[in-house]
């Protein structure tokens, strides 16, 4: 249900953009086809807004524009790789052969991937799909300090990073 509901609210949220963009598009267009003494008869406002809905509609669906449904949710980590929380319990998958790795506090930097895991922490570079388990906090702060990575006292929890991901501009124009 909540999976539906939210689809419904993206499908208007697309509607209410690709009319703003088709308009903005539209008069764009109009502006340069009067400077340029062509004729505008053959383009119309309903056939950019169809493209314009039908792309963001796609969109929605790439690695970039997917940020989850109802209860699941998605933040692109680069390289292909993205952390997800479903039903409130954020996991990463670092290989489609591996399982998967129930994850809590963490945090991004540059190309690596540092989290608090069921098994302890976990270090995962996201360009060389390497990883590297530690068993205590110990282990991995003196590993981290080494490699200028974030400390543990730095890892913020899925929603945070969710917030400041899929907040601001991304909220307002993007499906």
């Amino acid at each position: 249900m909540a999976s539906s509901s939210h689809f419904l609210f993206e499908i208007v949220k697309m509607a209410l953009l690709a009319a703003i963009y088709a308009g903005v598009l539209f008069l764009f267009l109009h502006v340069i086809f009067r400077t340029a003494k062509l004729d505008l008869k053959k383009l119309k406002f309903s056939s950019l807004f169809r493209a314009v809905a039908v792309l963001l509609f796609v969109f929605m669906f790439t690695y970039y524009g997917d940020h989850g449904l109802g209860d699941d949710s998605r933040i692109p980590l680069g390289h292909g790789k993205a952390i997800e929380a479903s039903d409130g319990y954020p996991y990463f998958k670092p290989d489609k052969q591996q399982g998967e790795l129930h994850i809590g506090n963490f945090s991004v930097a540059g190309d690596n991937f540092c989290a608090e895991a069921d098994s302890g922490f976990i270090f995962y570079n996201l360009k060389s799909n390497q990883m590297i388990n530690f068993k205590g906090e110990s282990g991995y702060s003196s590993f981290a300090q080494k490699h200028k990575l974030p400390l543990p006292t730095e890892f913020e929890d899925f929603y945070t990073h969710y917030n400041r991901y899929w907040g601001g501009w991304r909220f307002w124009l993007l499906p």
